[in-house]
């Protein structure tokens, strides 16, 4: 399981490194931050149908395709490579798309029997965003 994990991270690298070389501003650009998250299949699943139930308006389009796109790649990769919906998937997310999926998850319609989807899943997020941020070793 986790060579799976692994290949699907440095697949997701390669790409990112790809999309750098096409476009030239990207190699000026400093890099996105990133965290580490680990979610389940099935709430992975869930946020990708969740958030075509947010309204837009044209100023979100590009934040909506963007955020969309990152998580039909993960969703993609469940699928060919048969993941259950009770696995776990420890990913690397941009941070910015991260905060976009979370304002779309929180306009987003759905069942009350998915409210623990919803809940698993934006908490994970958010405990993933914590552990990334540098720890303060100030003593008092």
């Amino acid at each position: 399981m986790k060579k799976n994990v692994v290949i699907f991270i440095l697949f997701f690298s390669i790409i990112q490194i790809l999309q750098a070389q096409q476009d030239p501003k990207a190699a000026t650009q400093p890099a996105i931050p990133t965290f580490k998250v680990s979610l389940i299949v099935e709430d992975i699943l869930f946020a990708s149908t969740a958030i075509t139930t947010v309204e837009i308006s044209g100023s979100d389009v590009e934040t909506y395709l963007q955020t969309k796109n990152s998580l039909m790649s993960v969703v993609k990769y469940i699928q060919t490579n048969n993941r259950r919906l009770t696995d776990t998937l420890t990913l690397d997310i941009q941070i910015p798309v991260a905060q976009n999926l979370l304002n779309l998850m929180s306009k987003a319609k759905f069942q009350g029997s998915q409210a623990d989807n919803y809940k698993r899943f934006v908490e994970a997020v958010i405990e993933g965003l914590n552990s990334s941020k540098p720890k303060d070793n100030k003593t008092k």
